[in-house]
């Protein structure tokens, strides 16, 4: 999987393959929402997609044979500096949107061959609990 990472005031782009046309998928973040891009290979070219509804998404993956997006939005840390999250499950096939709380800092997503979703939980100083790959189920979040 391909990712770039770009950074400026209120930029933040994601990048992924979709596994059903090649396609280069790319995530901006403008600070009140995300949009997501399709952008050519040949010609770097960008077209927007849609908007997701959410900002602060910061890991995106497609599950295998789907036209599913599993996209993981970041939340402003809480009076007890801890930062929390919401999975996003959207169907682009039925136009359908699900949202789970993960309750976690979750900084990239990936599918294992096996169609598994993975994400990279940050640290969590109130539990103490460090970095760590986790399996994400992807009906529960």
């Amino acid at each position: 999987m391909n990712r770039r990472y770009v950074f400026a005031a209120f930029l933040f782009l994601l990048c992924t393959v979709s596994p059903l046309d090649a396609a280069l998928i790319a995530v901006v973040d403008r600070g009140s929402e995300s949009d997501l891009y399709e952008i050519d290979i040949t010609t770097a070219v960008a077209r927007k997609i849609r908007t997701l509804g959410a900002s602060r998404i910061r890991g995106i993956a497609f599950e295998p044979g789907t036209d599913i997006l599993f996209a993981h939005q970041n939340l402003p840390a809480n009076s007890n500096h801890v930062e929390t999250g919401n999975l996003f499950r959207f169907d682009f096939l039925n136009h359908t949107t699900n949202q789970f709380s993960t309750g976690r800092l979750i900084t990239d997503l990936t599918f294992s061959p096996d169609g598994k979703l993975y994400g990279w939980l940050g640290a969590n100083f109130e539990t103490g609990d460090q970095y760590k790959l986790a399996e994400i189920d992807t009906v529960t979040g």
